[in-house]
């Protein structure tokens, strides 16, 4: 998409490759799992991520990217 067709621009502040379950639950929660809400935020994911993705398809272990974006505040970053 052109960049002037957009009405959000994230910018990328960490990159890195993991496999699937070494997910933390920080990065569980970060994903949508709600605070507070489960015992175990991996746990929680994993069900997502089945959903999504197909039973036992968190077996598979694959390689995955983990981005981490600065949040715009009022259409600008920084």
């Amino acid at each position: 998409m052109p960049r002037a067709a957009s009405r959000l621009v994230l910018q990328i502040v960490a990159l890195r490759v993991e496999r699937l379950q070494d997910i933390s639950a920080a990065d569980a929660l970060a994903e949508g799992i709600a605070p507070g809400t489960v015992d175990d935020p991996v746990l929680a994911y994993r069900g997502v991520w089945e959903r999504i993705n197909g039973a036992g398809s968190w077996e598979e272990n694959p390689l995955v990217w983990v981005l981490q974006f600065a949040a715009p505040v009022c259409g600008k970053i920084g």
